[in-house]
């Protein structure tokens, strides 16, 4: 298909930060957005911005709006390039996003959800995440069952100071990090999932590790190639997100050299979000373990995982839910 219109504009993401949103013309339309990063790490792909004062405190993209309908279309245009040559093959963009990583898995991931703490809750928890993975669900339909179910035990649990961050996560003002762990493991029980789910946390903290654990290289690399290479030999587990690097191809790069390092990766959205679903499709392509789009409620969250229900349904017996073996997919 050949490109026949490309329409580029500025939009609000979940916090109503202005972002980029793309429409690529053709035989379909296909609407595009980008997330933003709440905290931008220098070691990942630089955000462009107006950086005019006067007009959305200095966070407006229409320069790269305007780069992008006259010049960036005009060449694209005129190079007649085809967006997918295989179209009867990749039917679904899941599957077109499998090929370009050469992977032949489909995978269905486990999603985490979660409590925050530290820079990004202002609450006295001094971990940043407290996750919940229900690895113990029979498919993805039934792991979204569990957590829309501990949401709702959470939301009955913390009577005083509800609050809630920018991807929909609690950030209670509970006592400290230990009482907290306390909590989220009597609400497994009292949601009836004991055994099933289990808790993650992100402590912010690149120096605790033993054999066994997980250790996530996150703003550590930002997926950067040349970081990731440095950090070989002191984590196991790599963090994709879009906005840290900028294109599909570098993720796809990323996840390829995870793969080879025998490192788990973990699809994730960011903290300003749209209600675009592409991570999800991308997330399944890639054969991620875990997806991590945030807690199981607002509409840009939701979208994420919803699509990833359809793939499930699309695919039926063939789409295997990762479960327990969310860290290990490649053994």
């Amino acid at each position: 298909m050949a490109l026949r219109k490309i329409k580029a504009r500025q939009i609000f993401d979940s916090r109503g930060e202005p972002t980029l949103e793309i429409d690529v013309i053709t035989d379909i339309g296909l609407f595009r957005s980008v997330p933003s990063a709440m905290l931008p790490n220098p070691n990942q792909a630089r955000e462009i911005r107006d950086e005019n004062m006067m007009a959305y405190h200095s966070r407006s993209v229409f320069k790269v709006v305007d780069i992008i309908n006259n010049v960036i279309t005009r060449q694209l245009i005129k190079s007649r390039l085809e967006v997918c040559q295989q179209t009867e093959i990749d039917e679904m963009l899941n599957k077109y996003i499998t090929e370009l990583a050469e992977n032949n898995k489909l995978c269905i991931p486990v999603p985490s959800f979660m409590i925050n703490g530290g820079r990004y809750a202002g609450n006295n928890l001094l971990y940043q995440e407290f996750m919940i993975l229900p690895v113990g669900a029979e498919g993805f339909a039934d792991a979204i069952k569990m957590a829309t179910e501990m949401y709702q035990v959470l939301e009955k649990k913390i009577i005083d100071n509800k609050y809630i961050n920018d991807n929909g996560a609690f950030a209670p003002d509970l006592e400290n990090d230990k009482a907290t762990l306390t909590f989220l493991d009597a609400s497994i029980r009292d949601a009836g999932y004991e055994g099933k789910i289990k808790i993650a946390l992100d402590v912010a903290a690149s120096a605790f590790y033993k054999e066994g654990i997980q250790v996530v290289s996150d703003d550590l690399t930002a997926m950067n190639i040349e970081r990731i290479e440095e950090a070989i030999e002191i984590a196991n587990c790599l963090v994709l997100r879009i906005s840290q690097i900028g294109t599909v191809t570098e993720v796809i790069n990323c996840a390829r050299m995870a793969i080879i390092n025998n490192w788990s990766y973990i699809m994730s959205a960011s903290h300003g979000e749209t209600e675009d679903n592409f991570i999800a499709d991308l997330a399944v392509g890639l054969s991620a373990g875990q997806f991590k789009a945030g807690a199981p409620c607002r509409g840009e969250r939701m979208s994420k995982y919803n699509q990833i229900l359809r793939i499930e349904e699309e695919f039926g017996k063939n789409a295997k839910y990762v479960g327990i073996k969310y860290q290990n997919l490649m053994k």
